[in-house]
């Protein structure tokens, strides 16, 4: 049953994903930005689905209330501008369509409260110190 609940939220997820409010004027990341390492170690996406990374597995686990976490295999996040998110063999990747996947080279991404995170190269996560 879990398992069917996983699947329904991830599809939910990505058939909805041009519904998600885009913001054209979104910043580009900032320069001489100060990163600082996350308190919470978690970031919240569309749809109120909270994200964070198992360092031991690279597997990216989704929660609703922050206190139970699932392993979401092929989860996707979406940042201020629209583009997808994932995690894949050890990489961050981002995609325009979902379709072709392209590595991201400074791991980092806008939220859709506009701030900005980052993952180092072991799954640690910063974001901009405001």
């Amino acid at each position: 049953m879990k398992t069917l609940i996983l699947c329904f939220m991830l599809l939910v997820g990505v058939l909805k994903a041009g519904d998600l409010p885009v913001k054209p004027n979104a910043t580009e990341l900032p320069a001489n930005a100060l990163w600082i390492k996350s308190d919470a170690g978690m970031w919240m996406a569309s749809y109120n689905v909270w994200y964070k990374i198992d360092k031991k597995t690279t597997a990216l686990k989704c929660s609703y209330n922050k206190r139970k976490w699932t392993t979401a295999a092929d989860a996707v996040w979406h940042d201020i501008r629209g583009k997808w998110y994932c995690i894949a063999d050890g990489k961050m990747l981002s995609s325009e369509n979902g379709k072709k996947w392209t590595e991201v080279i400074n791991r980092s991404w806008q939220d859709l409260n506009g701030t900005w995170y980052r993952l180092d190269e072991n799954f640690n996560l910063y974001e901009i110190d405001k």
